[in-house]
């Protein structure tokens, strides 16, 4: 069995419900499409765990306790280290200062 990003072998030993009764166990009515969005692109960085099996696609209610918990009290954000940082911007002498202005035709006062 081949699992994708969004699917959890751990689910196979929870309480397993079809996803389109999945709706029924969160605490207000979410629509198919959501529960979809939750999967796949997740929300809050948390993505509803799901399984594959026999052409159709589970969830378990510890998952979505899960899923509620993890968005409902995120982990703060941690700091991009990879970013690239844009230089700081080199400070102009007063001399380069009043070379630029002279080129606007400014005078740059004593």
């Amino acid at each position: 069995m081949t699992l994708s990003i969004c699917e959890s072998a751990a689910l196979a030993d929870e309480t397993l419900i079809p996803l389109k009764d999945a709706s029924l166990h969160f605490p207000v009515p979410v629509s198919r499409n959501w529960l979809e969005k939750a999967i796949r692109k997740g929300t809050r960085g948390v993505r509803l765990e799901t399984l594959y099996l026999c052409n159709k696609r589970y969830t378990s209610k510890e998952a979505i306790r899960r899923f509620i918990e993890r968005t409902q009290n995120p982990e703060p954000a941690k700091p991009n280290l990879n970013e690239v940082r844009r230089p700081r911007r080199k400070k102009r002498t007063e001399a380069e200062l009043r070379k630029e202005l002279a080129r606007f035709g400014i005078d740059y006062p004593n």
